[in-house]
Parts: structure tokens; C-alpha cells; sequence
């Protein structure tokens, strides 16, 4: 009798396992099809694009995607130069932090998601985010 249910439970369990596995791959999916889409806004700072239409364009690009809180493009050095957040991000460099320094190693089209950032870079919220 114990090893049935000990049998059963490790079927559920490994069911479940699966089915969250699963929906971690497609989200992540849509996630890079909205990268992959958002990354025309590389040209921005050359185009001179303004950052409200920029803003408003990642957050078209953003708007009922749950799993991506803000979306924001850097320059090659790191510098922000658009961001779906309102906040003026102009000062804030990236270059030191590890997914950014993964993707200016990377060949091809990377993408890459950073680890959970603290309230310590993100003081307005007692929020993780990615």
C-alpha cells in the first residue's frame, strides 16, 4: 500500500514537473519572438528616434506580456537608450552587469535574461524582477 501511493505521488509529481516545464518554454518563447521583434530599435540613437516613441514602442511591444516587466535596449557601451519604463533612464549603465557582458561576447543573435535584480537596483518596489 505505501509504495503505491509512494508510486503514485512520484507519477503526479513527475506530471506536474512536465507541465511546468513545458509552460516555462513557451513563455520564454514568446519572450525571444518579442525580442527578437524589438530589436529594430538598435538603430534608435542612430535614427535620433525620440524617446517617447521609443517608450511607447516598447511598451506596444511589452502590453499583455506578463512575464516581461520592462524592456529597455543599451548601446554598445551599456548606456541605456530606450526603456519602457517612464523613468529617465539615461544615466543608468549595464556594462558591468553579467548579461550584458555575455551578450557583447556573443556571436550572432543572442538574447540573453538577466538574474533577479533587487530592490537595491530597483528602489521604487520591494519587487524581484528579471
Amino acid at each position: 500500500m505505501r509504495n503505491d501511493t509512494l508510486a503514485k505521488n512520484e507519477r503526479e509529481l513527475s506530471s506536474i514537473s512536465s507541465a511546468i516545464a513545458e509552460q516555462t518554454t513557451r513563455s520564454l518563447q514568446g519572450v525571444e519572438l518579442l525580442l527578437r521583434r524589438a530589436a529594430v530599435l538598435t538603430d534608435v540613437e542612430r535614427v535620433g528616434t525620440s524617446s517617447s516613441s521609443s517608450t511607447e514602442f516598447l511598451r506596444g511591444q511589452t502590453g499583455g506580456v506578463p512575464q516581461i516587466r520592462e524592456l529597455t535596449v543599451a548601446d554598445a557601451s551599456g548606456k541605456l537608450i530606450a526603456s519602457s519604463a517612464a523613468a529617465d533612464g539615461s544615466a543608468i549603465n549595464i556594462s558591468a552587469r553579467p548579461y550584458f557582458q555575455y551578450l557583447e561576447h556573443a556571436k550572432g543573435d543572442a538574447i540573453a535574461v538577466s538574474e533577479p535584480i533587487t530592490k537595491e537596483a530597483a528602489p521604487q518596489t520591494d519587487e524581484w524582477y528579471w
